[in-house]
């Protein structure tokens, strides 16, 4: 996703030249949005291998509404009201 993500922002910077600042500072927040912002990306059975917080293998995952799958424990563990990776409620 991030080779894409490079390309868009080089054809972007090819037809819109070098705009002002607040403009560019607009694209990056899109752009980091969307980067971190997407689902886990989950292999063939649909739960990551290892838990993001802990990097231990994946046993009684639970999935956040925003898509991504931790250890129940580990999320309980983090006492926050919002997912770890994209800062979601969850």
């Amino acid at each position: 996703m991030k080779p894409d993500l490079y390309r868009k922002v080089t054809v972007a910077w090819s037809y819109g030249g070098s705009q002002d600042l607040e403009q560019w500072v607009t694209l990056g927040h899109t752009a980091l949005q969307l980067l971190y912002s997407a689902p886990f990306p989950d292999p063939v059975f649909g739960v990551p291998e290892k838990c993001p917080i802990c990097l231990e293998p994946m046993h009684f995952p639970h999935t956040t509404e925003c898509g991504h799958t931790f250890h129940k424990a580990c999320l309980e563990r983090t006492q926050s009201p919002t997912c770890p990776l994209c800062r979601q409620t969850v």
